[in-house]
């Protein structure tokens, strides 16, 4: 949604307006200093990092995938022996014949 700064301005009360034209002059003279969207520098990988490089990224998805299968295999593990437990008691304490 665009902003009019008339319309801003004419919100800010009377007091500030001076410092709101201010703010805004200096604000839009940085933003004259600052290169272009279509700009080279913003393509180089210095300006747009992020906190991983691409190989560590790709390491860490691998660690995250072999922790998931460790859960898995752990979770399989104990519910097998869990159930396996609960149904052998169920079984036995059941199993008997009241007469």
């Amino acid at each position: 949604m665009p902003v009019v700064a008339s319309e801003i301005e004419r919100q800010q009360p009377a007091y500030l307006r001076e410092y709101f034209n201010e703010r805004l002059a200096f604000y839009r003279d940085r933003n004259k200093e600052l290169p272009d969207s279509k700009s080279v520098r913003y393509l180089k990988t210095e300006w747009c990092r992020c906190w991983m490089e691409p190989t560590e990224l790709y390491n860490q998805s691998v660690i995250n995938f072999w922790c998931a299968i460790g859960v898995l295999i752990f979770f399989l593990f104990f519910l097998s022996a869990f159930l396996f437990r609960f149904l052998r008691f169920f079984h036995l304490s059941h199993s008997h014949v009241i007469d």
